[in-house]
Formats: C-alpha cells, structure tokens, sequence
C-alpha cells in the first residue's frame, strides 16, 4: 500500500492483517481486540492498531501511550473516524495516526486538522491530490489540532493591534 505522509508519497511498511487470529509479524495493524490481545499489558507495542468506526472512543485511550501506528477506518458519511482521531490526540497520542478507507480529497483537509499525519492512498486518491488538499485553504475558520490560526483569532488580533 503506498500513503501520504511528510510533504509526498511513500510505501507503506505496515500491512493490515487479513486474519487477526493468524500468526502476524511485526509492522502488523490488528483491529482492537487482537492487538488487546497480542500487546503486552505494558510497554509500547509492536504491533499497529486499526480503529473501526463502531470501537468505542474510551477503550482507544489506553493504546494512546503504547502504539507505533494507529488507522483509523474511515466508513462513508460517518463521522466517527474524526471522533476517535480527537479522542486519541486529546489522550496525548503522538504517533503516527492514519486515515484508511472510504474517503476523499475533499475530506484530507479536516482530517489533518482532526489529527491526521498520514493518509493510505487508494484508487481514488493520489499523492497529489493529498498534497493540493492540504495546501487548499491557507487560513481555516474552525480552530483545529493543527498550527493554522482561525480567521476569527487574526481579525480580532489585528483589531487589537490597530485599536478598534
């Protein structure tokens, strides 16, 4: 699989497992309760963690502090893939967060303003398509988990500037 993630294209050295109950290397993303299952009770894991829209935002929490990767399944018109990357970024999750599935350029934006570092790339979506995304709206109106300034923040900074 090849995703987006730092300014381009890359191959992805992390594959999702067909079958969870099977033997699987390392650099393998299991769904959560196969990585409940294989991971430590403490210590980071080895393995990747692939959140589904219908896992529950609190059981994330615990992989937030131990999981090189986490996907999150995006499903069409659900929103619960943007939930669950805030949940895990509130919880202090620094890693690696992925978006997979079902969605499109026109999303990439807020998905990277809900936390999103990386984005599998699939027949729809390509490296470039990412990249214009991304570089579509220099000021957001919404704040988000990204370094953008709201439009509200500036006019009322430059209000205060010039006095008014």
């Amino acid at each position: 699989m090849h995703i987006y993630r730092d300014h381009g294209e890359a191959e992805d050295s992390w594959t999702i497992a067909a079958d969870p109950a099977e033997p699987c290397p390392a650099w393998s993303v299991l769904p959560l309760a196969a990585w409940r299952d294989r991971s430590a009770p403490a210590g980071p894991s080895r393995y990747g963690l692939l959140v589904r829209p219908d896992d529950e935002p609190a059981e994330l929490r615990a992989a937030a502090e131990r999981c090189p990767l986490i996907v999150i399944e995006l499903a069409a018109a659900d929103g619960r893939g943007y939930s669950a990357a805030r949940v895990l970024r509130a919880a202090g999750y620094r890693g690696d967060l992925r978006a997979w599935g079902a969605f499109g350029r026109d999303q990439v934006l807020f998905l990277a303003r809900c936390g999103f570092t990386s984005f599998a790339l699939h027949a729809g979506l390509t490296a470039q398509d990412v990249k214009r995304a991304l570089q579509e709206i220099s000021a957001p109106y919404q704040p988000g988990l990204d370094a953008r300034t709201p439009i509200p923040m500036l006019r009322r900074a430059r209000d205060a500037q010039s006095g008014s």
